[in-house]
């Protein structure tokens, strides 16, 4: 930015936990949410894997790896269901770098 011409330059890190469905300030019905949506993103890269490379993987073997992750994401669900905490999160961090013109 400096190179830029921009002054006073100033770097930040933002972390955001974007994924604790255990904490107690999360309602259940946004917990269940979460666990969901966790589904659905081992889920979505694994279809574009899919996609770009079809034949890397036998029909067989796609509905074992569809089964694994299902699988996964249903234990996850009955357990929170259960009242199971696993404290398992998620956190993006993202870096903002501001500056003058």
């Amino acid at each position: 930015l400096e190179a830029a011409g921009f002054k006073n330059v100033t770097a930040n890190l933002f972390t955001v936990m974007d994924f604790a469905p255990d904490s107690a300030d999360i309602a259940p019905e946004i917990a269940r949410e979460m666990i969901e949506d966790r589904r659905t993103g081992m889920l979505e890269p694994m279809k574009k894997a899919l996609s770009l490379r079809p034949d890397n993987l036998t029909a067989e073997e796609k509905q074992k790896l569809l089964g694994f992750i299902n699988a996964h994401a249903d234990e996850r669900m009955a357990k929170y269901e259960a009242g199971e905490h696993l404290w398992d999160f998620t956190t993006s961090t993202v870096l903002c770098v501001c500056g003058t013109k």
